[in-house]
């Protein structure tokens, strides 16, 4: 048992580690930009910002849905996903709201 925990532990250690890499370049991605392009522009910066990183990443990635355990025999397209763990949906907005 200690050593499966072990195991959650390290892997919930690796996916803070890369989220964080993910907010980092999203901050920077963010500062760089501004608001108001569309979504492309920032999805394609940030893929740029994790190549320089290091981070593993894959862009236009489809993921198989299911619900309670039944393939509903569609997919769902995510922007990003980093180290094979982490999922990035880019999301747009022309002006934030106070």
């Amino acid at each position: 048992m200690k050593g499966s925990m072990d195991a959650q532990s390290v892997e919930g250690q690796r996916i803070s580690r890369l989220t964080q890499v993910v907010t980092v370049a999203a901050g920077e991605v963010h500062r760089a930009l501004g608001p108001g392009l569309v979504k492309v522009a920032y999805t394609r910066a940030l893929a740029h910002e994790l190549a320089t990183a290091g981070a593993d990443f894959a862009a236009e990635v489809e993921v198989p849905v299911t619900y309670k355990g039944i393939d509903l025999a569609c997919t769902q397209r995510v922007d990003l996903v980093v180290g094979g763990a982490v999922v990035v949906v880019v999301h747009t907005v022309t002006t934030i709201l106070p």
